[in-house]
C-alpha cells in the first residue's frame, strides 16, 4: 500500500495481491482495489493459484464468486500439474480436503497419496495450514501428552491421524499393490487394510475403503442431435434413420462403394461413439468412419451386440470436437472374389451418436456444484 501511495510499481505476488486486496476492500480505496483484483484474474498457472488462495485462506478472506469459480476450473483442468506443483505441499487443508473428494481430480492415486504424506508432515509442522484437520492434531497432541510421548513420536501420531481422516476418499483399489504396502498401509487401521488385502487378491469389493477410479474429466456420454445425408441424396430416408424406425423410408442399403452416410452435429461435442442398427436379415457389412485425417475402422474399434454395432473413433478422454464425419461402407462383395448370387447388403435402418462435453465445458459444471454446495454450507 506504501508503493501504491508513492506511485511506485507494486511488484504483486499472489501472497501479496491477496493481503494487499484485502486491506484495500477495509480503507475503500477503489483504485488499488480493481488493480489487485484484476492481478488475481489474470492468474493462470496453478503454482500462483494455488498461492492466492492458500493466502486467503490462512486471513479468512472469501474471493468473490467469479474468482472463485476462475481458480477452481484451472485446477481441475491441471490436475496432474496441480499435484506436481510445490506450492501443493504447504497449500492450505481446506483445499487439500476439497480436492481429495473430488472424483473429477484427474490424478494417479500414487502420485497423490505421495503428495498427501508429505503435505500432512509440513501441515504437522506449520499448524496454520491444516485448516479442517486441525482438530484431529490437538485430539493426539492431548493424547500423547498424557501418555509422556516425545515430540518426534506425537509429530508421526499426528501425521497418521491426518492421513487417516483422509483415507475415507483415497482410492486405495486403484493404488498399484506395492505403493500400498510400502507407503499406505503403515498408516491405516487394521480393518482397512484388511479390505484393501481381500480386494487386490481376492476381488472383494471393500466396504470401508474405495475402490474405483477416479473419473477424472470424462462425463458420462449422452445422445446427440445429428442431421444425416446420403450420397447419393436421399433426405427423406436420411432423417428416418436419426429416429432408428424400421419403417420403409428409413432403410438405407448400400448399393456400391460410391455410396455413404454423411452425419452432421447440431452443436460442437467430443463424439464418444456411433451406434448402427442393422436389419435382421442380410449380410452384414463393415464400414469405415472418416473425418479428416481420421480413419476408423469399424471392425477393429468396435463392439457388436445382436445386430447393433457400435464405434468408438477415439480414446476415451479425448477432447475432440466434431461438427461432421463420413461413414463409407466397405461390402461383402470386396471381399470375395466370386460374388454369391444370394449375398445381400444388410439394410442399415438407424443410427445413434453419442457425445460428452468438453473438458472445459464439464469442468465449469463441476465448478457450479461445488458453489452450489459451498453455499448451502455457509447458510447452514
Amino acid at each position: 500500500m506504501m508503493r501504491a501511495a508513492c506511485h511506485l510499481k507494486l511488484n504483486l505476488t499472489p501472497e501479496s495481491a491477496v493481503h494487499t486486496l484485502q486491506a484495500s476492500k477495509m480503507y475503500l480505496i477503489e483504485k488499488l482495489e480493481r488493480y489487485c483484483a484484476d492481478y488475481l484474474y489474470g492468474l493462470k498457472d496453478c503454482t500462483q493459484i494455488l498461492q492466492a488462495m492458500t493466502a486467503a485462506a490462512k486471513s479468512c478472506f472469501c474471493f468473490v464468486q467469479e474468482l472463485h469459480r476462475h481458480y477452481w476450473t484451472n485446477i481441475l483442468l491441471q490436475s496432474s500439474k496441480v499435484l506436481a506443483s510445490p506450492a501443493f505441499q504447504v497449500a492450505h487443508g481446506l483445499i487439500i480436503d476439497q480436492l481429495i473428494k473430488l472424483d473429477e481430480f484427474d490424478v494417479n492415486e500414487d502420485d497423490l497419496w505421495s503428495c498427501l504424506v508429505a503435505w500432512s508432515a509440513n501441515a504437522v509442522r506449520q499448524p496454520e495450514i491444516l485448516g479442517p484437520f486441525a482438530n484431529t492434531t490437538e485430539e493426539v497432541v492431548k493424547r500423547s501428552k498424557t501418555e509422556g510421548q516425545e515430540s518426534g513420536a506425537h509429530e508421526v501420531a499426528q501425521q497418521t491421524a491426518i492421513l487417516r481422516l483422509m483415507s475415507q476418499h483415497i482410492r486405495f483399489g486403484a493404488m498399484t499393490k506395492e505403493k500400498f504396502f510400502d507407503q499406505a498401509r503403515v498408516h491405516l487401521t487394521h480393518e482397512q487394510n484388511y479390505e484393501v488385502i481381500e480386494h487386490f487378491w481376492l476381488g472383494r469389493t471393500p466396504q470401508r475403503v474405495r475402490a474405483s477410479k477416479r473419473a477424472g474429466l470424462v462425463s458420462e456420454p449422452e445422445p446427440v442431435t445429428v442431421r444425416i445425408n446420403t450420397q447419393p441424396a436421399d433426405i427423406k430416408s436420411a432423417d428416418a434413420l436419426v429416429c432408428g424406425l424400421a419403417s420403409c423410408d428409413g432403410r438405407w442399403t448400400p448399393k456400391t462403394v460410391n455410396e455413404a452416410l454423411f452425419v452432421r452435429m447440431d452443436h460442437d461435442i467430443c463424439l464418444h461413439s456411433l451406434e448402427l442398427i442393422f436389419a435382421p436379415e442380410g449380410e452384414m457389412w463393415m464400414c469405415n468412419l472418416t473425418k479428416g485425417g481420421l480413419y476408423v475402422r469399424m471392425n477393429t474399434n468396435s463392439t457388436t451386440i445382436g445386430r447393433k454395432v457400435r464405434i468408438f473413433p477415439y480414446p476415451s478422454n479425448a477432447d475432440v470436437v466434431d461438427k461432421c464425419f463420413r461413414l463409407v461402407p466397405v461390402l461383402p462383395q470386396e471381399k470375395k472374389e466370386v460374388p454369391e448370387e444370394n449375398t445381400k447388403p444388410v439394410t442399415l435402418i438407424g443410427v445413434r451418436v453419442f457425445g460428452r462435453k468438453r473438458r472445459q465445458a464439464y469442468a465449469n459444471e463441476v465448478v457450479e456444484k461445488l458453489h452450489a454446495l459451498r453455499e448451502g454450507s455457509d447458510e447452514t
